[in-house]
């Protein structure tokens, strides 16, 4: 119920913002799949500490991979950690 009630509320960069806060690498690849805009996104500096998806994600080895698969990248440093 919650998901549906997101879809209707929230954007799907703020979906997907959570997914990845949450390591809900399903979600993530739904989105992913379905929005260029946020495959546009994935290597910006979007979650703490100014830090890319795929930082966010370290510990989800699942949503790592989706996000590995649809073009995060190592390098994209945070802004706070230089690059």
């Amino acid at each position: 119920m919650q998901r549906k009630i997101e879809s209707l509320t929230k954007s799907p960069l703020q979906r997907f913002d959570t997914a990845v806060r949450e390591g809900d690498a399903q979600t993530a690849r739904e989105l992913l799949s379905k929005h260029a805009e946020i495959r546009a996104a994935i290597n910006e500096p979007r979650f703490d500490y100014d830090s890319p998806a795929l930082h966010q994600a370290k510990k989800h080895l699942p949503l790592v991979d989706v996000l590995l698969e649809y073009g995060a990248q190592f390098h994209a440093a945070s802004i706070s950690g230089g690059r």
